[in-house]
């Protein structure tokens, strides 16, 4: 994926420097793309609730499951978590594309095909060892953790042992350790940090593109 998105990137003539915001999954895209493109093309991340190399294996998140006893209703579990609760905070569109993406007929298809590449892509990341390498001292970093656990208890109660969680911020806040980062979690938000505080994201964003570009960091 990180190679697809450059590809993108260079079709439309997107030129680096880039700020990379990441959400889920997309933490392990972002930093794949790092590893691709290098420092100089990549000076800032915002990692929202974001996935890492040992994500997958500390967790074993189980988003499929939680989505079957939701149940054949494809807004069930949106609505379990709480993402549709504040409708009235999105605008029309915005609902209007959440909707449409929660009941695309291929939605499950394209979860499943994400899931099932994570151990793989989790496992080549760990190969680069980035944190050894000091690699992510390219520029700041923000890290904003939502309280997922928030989301599972809504949808089934003890479904994650206590702790567990303990040792994923642990290795989370690692990235606090280079340069000027920051790490916040949020007792407000689940998972879909970008969907229920997408200000946050956007001020982190503005934060860093002022401060690396227009600061010169």
């Amino acid at each position: 994926m990180a190679a697809e998105l450059l590809d993108v990137l260079a079709s439309a003539e997107v030129e680096p420097p880039y700020v990379l915001v990441a959400h889920s999954y997309g933490g392990i895209v972002a930093r794949e793309v790092l590893a691709a493109a290098g420092p100089d093309a990549v000076v800032g991340m915002i990692l929202v609730d974001a996935n890492q190399e040992n994500t997958h294996k500390t967790l074993r998140e189980p988003l499929l499951p939680l989505a079957a006893l939701a149940g054949p209703e494809r807004l069930a579990l949106l609505d379990m978590t709480g993402l549709l609760a504040g409708r009235d905070h999105y605008m029309p569109e915005e609902l209007s594309l959440l909707t449409l993406d929660a009941e695309r007929e291929s939605k499950e298809k394209i979860m499943s095909k994400e899931m099932a590449s994570v151990p793989n892509s989790s496992e080549e990341l760990a190969q680069k060892k980035q944190f050894e390498a000091m690699a992510l001292m390219m520029g700041p970093i923000t890290v904003i953790r939502g309280d997922t656990k928030r989301d599972y208890r809504r949808v089934i109660s003890a479904t994650q042992q206590a702790g567990v969680y303990g040792e994923a911020r642990k290795e989370l806040a690692k990235l606090s350790e280079f340069v000027d980062s920051r790490f916040d979690v949020l007792d407000c938000s689940g998972h879909a940090v970008i969907a229920t505080e997408p200000k946050l994201v956007a001020d982190e964003v503005s934060s860093i593109w002022e401060g690396c570009i227009l600061g010169g960091f």
